[in-house]
């Protein structure tokens, strides 16, 4: 038996910086399309300058989603002792219109 099926979907969708490059960032979308319940919603949190982002919006609004971001607050922002680069990064919700009357970051 599969893992998961076409027939399961989510309220929620969860994911973080899968949008790294354009080689996988075209078939994001129609992965989203298939899991995500038409009244759920995809939050991501992506830096803000990764290869693939705006093809990656692009592509959401052709499938007809909504979409809202909110950058990520400066105090989480720290390096936690790494040798990763500064980033920021933005919260990316993205939903169908049809299912939110409101938007979620006021």
């Amino acid at each position: 038996a599969p893992f998961m099926s076409a027939a399961d979907r989510y309220d929620v969708i969860i994911g973080s910086e899968l949008t790294y490059s354009l080689l996988s960032v075209h078939s994001l979308p129609h992965i989203i399309v298939r899991f995500l319940n038409p009244s759920g919603v995809f939050v991501e949190v992506l830096s803000t300058d990764r290869d693939g982002v705006s093809a990656f919006v692009e592509d959401m609004a052709l499938l007809g989603f909504r979409h809202e971001t909110l950058p990520v607050p400066p105090p989480l922002m720290q390096s936690f002792n790494t040798t990763q680069r500064p980033e920021l990064y933005d919260v990316h919700v993205w939903y169908y219109p049809h299912s939110r009357s409101a938007p979620f970051f006021a």
